[in-house]
């Protein structure tokens, strides 16, 4: 049953203001990446340059295929429950992200290393594993049966995990992922865990603390066509209107006007905590706009990322920003 927002509002005081970050070691083509080729002291070093600058809380993402034959599952569980380890030593919260569009969907190869197309100056570098790709989960939705899997296996072993701040369900769902997304909250729900679930878009309804991604800059419209968001007031007037706990789970995007500057007074007076998107800038170019041309400069105004691959900051300015950072109803 969805948690009534009395209970939503009291288990989220326990973390007060949330500074997240959706980290993506530096050496990493993408998120996923860092599952396969886990290199625990470039893992350290960043995850101690996150706390430096404020961070206390970190969004991961699984992918269902890493469940499925041939994805290395308990090989992938043994690095995030390292990876676990090694941010609440350093007081970090995660919230857990599943990524149910990219799975094994065609017979072929089980079994092979992951393998990268990169392209220089391109902020969406694509990232393989043997026999698997993005795709739409409504397009085969016989893989709901290997999702639920994912979750009894995983779920279960960390449904009382204080570590996990909360289940981000399903990444970004789009309008014909919804019914699909009724039927993993209803999942979920028979696995008892002690944390919220929650999901952007599409799980507006379903979720017991409210999460969405904006890109955009506050009173403008978006330059973009992302499917499921906003402009910038209309998002904050959306999430706000359900009672609950509200969290940005993306955002940053400097060349759109989506900065620190532009957006964290409306999350501290709304009580918004927040996860930007990147840490070092590093091989998934994130620092590049989505539609920068390949093999162009690199962009001196960056769009994602608030380090350099050293640990020096891009805007120390920012840095202050995020650490001064407060929403007003926890005020610590």
């Amino acid at each position: 049953m969805r948690w009534e927002p009395g209970r939503a509002w009291s288990y989220m005081e326990k973390f007060g203001t949330i500074v997240g970050c959706n980290f993506v070691p530096s050496y990493c083509y993408n998120y996923i990446q860092l599952w396969y080729d886990f290199r625990e002291p470039i893992i350290a070093r960043e995850l101690d340059w996150a706390k430096e600058c404020g961070v206390n809380s970190l969004r991961m993402f699984l992918p269902l295929f890493s469940f499925q034959r041939g994805g290395g599952w308990e090989s992938v569980k043994k690095n995030v429950d390292r990876f676990y380890e090694m941010a609440a030593d350093r007081g970090f919260s995660i919230m857990q992200t599943f990524q149910p569009n990219y799975f094994r969907h065609e017979k072929g190869e089980e079994e092979g290393t992951c393998h990268v197309e990169f392209h220089p100056g391109c902020h969406r570098n694509h990232w393989q594993h043997a026999n698997s790709d993005f795709s739409p989960l409504s397009t085969h939705p016989e893989m709901m049966q290997d999702l639920f899997g994912m979750m009894q296996d995983f779920m279960t072993e960390h449904k009382e995990d204080a570590r996990i701040i909360a289940w981000d369900l399903w990444n970004e769902t789009w309008a014909e992922d919804a019914a699909l997304l009724e039927q993993e909250f209803a999942y979920a729900r028979t696995l008892g865990c002690s944390q919220p679930l929650t999901s952007c878009w599409q799980g507006f309804d379903l979720s017991d603390i409210i999460t969405f991604h904006n890109y955009t800059q506050p009173g403008k419209e978006p330059p973009y066509a992302l499917m499921g968001s906003l402009d910038f007031l209309s998002e904050l007037e959306r999430a706000l209107s359900y009672g609950r706990p509200v969290l940005c789970t993306e955002c940053l995007a400097r060349t759109f006007g989506n900065t620190f500057e532009s957006i964290l007074p409306y999350f501290s007076e709304n009580s918004i905590g927040f996860y930007f998107w990147g840490l070092c800038a590093g091989s998934a170019q994130y620092h590049y706009p989505w539609d920068w041309p390949e093999g162009a400069p690199e962009p001196r105004n960056w769009f994602h990322c608030i380090l350099y691959p050293d640990g020096e900051p891009y805007r120390p300015q920012e840095i202050l920003l995020l650490k001064n950072f407060r929403c007003r109803k926890w005020d610590n």
